[in-house]
């Protein structure tokens, strides 16, 4: 059984409205394009697996020094650059397949451009794949976020049971839906989802660029997982964590989190009930 395996990430493609505006001034694009080169390339180059192809889709409105900023990153890492002027999976879908030889089963994962994969996250995943007959997502429960946004980096484990580094391995062909089909809080609408546990197996990067993602979880000394993720060892080099620091963080604004993630979790399910 042969399976074509994709990593696919959405760099600046816009939704409707304000964002397309934002997603396309020099100052964010500035960040976001060190980030990527600084954090996530390294992430997938690194990985102890080498049988996948890497997608990044941009905007096709794009400025060109950046388009020739792209060039040269591809000389790094060859990744596969797709400009667009929508990132719509029931139009892109088709032409990824069509870009890429027949194979029997489509693998795709979802890979933010300012976040971070374990080294042995595609070996593992592809392991995993491999062993499923149909459509199934799979997802890594245990993960880690680092914190870069509030001057001195912190790392927090995490558990997400429905997170934006999930994979969908499903039939190759033109209806192919990718793990970009939905929301990643959604990933249940398209195959049963494998849970898999143990070490963190990715890392998301909250900075002062972010949306949505926020620091969550239980604190951790920055260098307890250098060898998953090596960008780590450029920070934990650098910073001293006393016990005390970390129990504080734990035992009291941990609380306080706690507290606001149950609040969090408590208005989104009275909005859903309302509002559809």
């Amino acid at each position: 059984m042969k399976t074509k395996h994709l990593i696919i990430t959405r760099f600046n493609v816009a939704s409707p409205g304000r964002e397309a505006t934002i997603r396309l001034k020099r100052g964010w694009l500035d960040e976001r394009f060190k980030l990527f080169e600084d954090i996530c390339l390294p992430s997938v180059a690194a990985q102890s697996e080498k049988d996948f192809e890497w997608v990044v889709f941009f905007d096709v409105e794009t400025p060109a020094d950046y388009k020739e900023k792209i060039n040269s990153l591809v000389a790094l890492f060859p990744f596969r650059p797709v400009y667009t002027d929508s990132f719509d999976m029931r139009k892109l879908g088709p032409d990824i397949v069509q870009h890429y030889a027949q194979a029997d089963y489509l693998l795709t994962s979802r890979l933010d451009s300012d976040d971070i994969l374990a080294v042995d996250y595609v070996e593992k995943l592809q392991k995993i794949a491999a062993g499923l007959d149909g459509r199934f997502v799979i997802n890594f429960d245990s993960g880690a976020i680092l914190q870069l946004n509030n001057g001195r980096p912190a790392l927090y484990e995490y558990r997400d049971d429905s997170n934006p580094f999930a994979s969908l391995i499903e039939k190759f062909g033109p209806d192919s839906k990718t793990i970009w089909g939905v929301q990643h809080t959604e990933i249940h609408e398209l195959g049963e989802v494998v849970h898999v546990e143990g070490k963190p197996m990715w890392l998301q990067v909250v900075h002062g660029g972010n949306v949505s993602n926020r620091v969550r979880g239980r604190r951790v000394p920055v260098g307890k997982y250098n060898d998953d993720f090596p960008y780590m060892t450029k920070i934990s080099s650098k910073i001293d964590e006393s016990a005390a620091e970390l129990f504080f963080d734990e035992y009291v604004r941990g609380v306080f989190r706690s507290i606001k993630e149950a609040l969090r979790s408590v208005a989104k399910r009275i909005y859903k009930s309302v509002f559809k």
